[in-house]
């Protein structure tokens, strides 16, 4: 993944408390630049741990191959406050005055890296009937933040697809890869329904 990965591309990984330190080190061995951990709260889900927390997140590790990398700001809803806040416009934008100056509304708060996104229930419409099938929310922040239209999106354990839709949704390109028959079988099936094929 390094070796074909574009000077200005990062990389997500996705995994549960066990590993994420191990991966840390085999990622900084390889020359990753470390960005950020990212923690992916899901909330569903009952692993009846009777003498313990119980296990509502997985990390996900944020890696670039340099300093110079694609990014694109997220940001989440603009509030009520914000909008009483920005009460002024003009053709650019809403804005507000401060001290004389305007100051123009971007959108809603820049997220952060603590993500409270569902997992998908075991009757969500979106299920391919995938065990690890991530629901679409997820990868769509990562595709957004970290790639532009046109750009290629590549996941090399791809499982149910939804990486490979997001992308045909988001107008990226695509290449996806996977040991398993069931994950190629899936995939296919759920992009050539996507493309119309």
């Amino acid at each position: 993944m390094y070796r074909i990965l574009k000077y200005t591309g990062s990389i997500y990984l996705q995994m549960d408390y066990k590993i994420s330190h191990w991966i840390r080190c085999i990622m900084e061995d390889i020359d990753f630049n470390f960005q950020n951990e990212i923690i992916w709260h899901y909330g569903l889900g009952n692993n009846n741990t009777k003498y313990n927390w119980q296990n509502k997140h997985d990390t996900i590790l944020f890696y670039t191959k340099t300093n110079d990398y694609t990014w694109n700001d997220m940001r989440g809803e603009v509030t009520k406050q914000m909008e009483s806040k920005y009460c002024h416009e003009d053709e650019v934008g809403k804005y507000m005055m401060s001290y004389g100056k305007k100051y123009y509304l971007k959108g809603g708060k820049k997220i952060g890296n603590v993500w409270d996104i569902p997992n998908l229930s075991a009757t969500d419409k979106e299920r391919l009937g995938y065990d690890t099938q991530k629901p679409k929310q997820l990868i769509e922040r990562i595709i957004r933040a970290s790639s532009n239209e046109e750009d290629i999106v590549a996941d090399f354990y791809m499982g149910s697809g939804t990486t490979g839709e997001v992308a045909i949704n988001l107008n990226r390109k695509f290449i996806g890869c996977d040991v398993g028959e069931v994950a190629y079988d899936t995939t296919k099936e759920r992009l050539e329904e996507k493309m119309g094929l």
